[in-house]
């Protein structure tokens, strides 16, 4: 494959393209650590403002049950998250894609 420069530039091609997915894999593993974190602190506020509300009224029903959906999506996000993290990135960046192709030439070049 490196002595062959249309073969090495689509291999390569394809790395990069390998590596773009893993550049948005981990934006969106950045994003969903940043969404479980806000809603662990809107579950810490909810939680403080039940220990101050009248046990079985309605202001402790409702906050008992938005403190029930967001551990719920909490619990959805944590999933999702162990999944995203559980993939290995893949590819090659631009400069390391440029740095084979130039060793491959060089290679040829030698031979």
């Amino acid at each position: 494959m490196l002595l062959d420069p249309k073969r090495l530039r689509q291999g390569l091609e394809a790395m990069e393209r390998e590596s773009q997915g893993a550049a948005n894999q981990a934006e969106r593993v950045d994003i969903l650590a940043e969404n479980i974190a806000m809603g662990r602190k809107r579950l810490d506020n909810i939680t403080a403002l039940r220990v101050d509300a009248e046990p079985g009224g309605e202001v402790e029903r409702s906050l008992r049950e938005m403190s029930e959906r967001i551990a719920a999506e909490i619990k959805h996000m944590q999933r999702s998250l162990d999944l995203l993290q559980s993939y290995p990135g893949r590819g090659v960046t631009k400069d390391a894609a440029r740095a084979i192709a130039e060793f491959a030439a060089e290679v040829r070049q030698g031979i």
